[in-house]
């Protein structure tokens, strides 16, 4: 009687069983990487349209502003740590320069 409730239970719990699913199917991720990219693109827009900031040692700049050097040209602040700014420029180059507090 013992064996036979056993493997009742067993057989049940192996019947109602339902793994959890890691990873989603392919349809969803496809559409959290559209709308992923789709922000992307519109933050990048967003960006684009505020116009480059003129570089100057006294100001503040902050990750992600566009700045205009008077000798390297456009680039974009990608470090700010106290009182230097990293800036890699559009020919690839990345400068540090020094910033205000």
């Amino acid at each position: 009687m013992r064996e036979a409730m056993c493997r009742a239970v067993g057989r049940y719990i192996l019947e109602s069983y339902q793994p959890k699913v890691l990873y989603t199917d392919a349809e969803e991720q496809e559409e959290k990487s559209r709308k992923a990219e789709r922000r992307a693109q519109e933050e990048a827009a967003r960006l684009a349209a505020i116009p480059p900031r003129r570089y100057s040692p006294a100001e503040h700049f902050e990750v992600g502003e566009r700045v205009t050097h008077p000798k390297f040209g456009q680039g974009e602040v990608i470090r700010s740590a106290g009182k230097l700014v990293e800036i890699e420029f559009s020919d690839g180059s990345r400068r540090k320069l020094a910033q205000a507090r």
